[in-house]
């Protein structure tokens, strides 16, 4: 358990995050890539520019507009 909320975070947050990041980002470009590939990364595009409009669904008490 951590403290993310912490004003200052500790050298061990710090590397923890610094290596989310050193593997998040390569498999980031692998996934992107495989969605080339596959033809369907304007589609994840979308979905990425989507996700701030859920979050502000789902922080109004909405949820996910699209769930009927």
């Amino acid at each position: 358990m951590s403290d993310w909320f912490a004003e200052d975070l500790s050298e061990e947050q710090l590397r923890y995050a610094v290596r989310d990041v050193e593997f998040l980002l390569p498999l980031f470009d692998r996934l992107m890539g495989a969605a080339r590939a596959n033809g369907v990364a304007d589609l994840v595009e979308q979905s990425f520019a989507y996700l701030p409009t859920r979050v502000e669904t789902d922080l109004r008490g909405s949820g996910d507009v699209f769930a009927y």
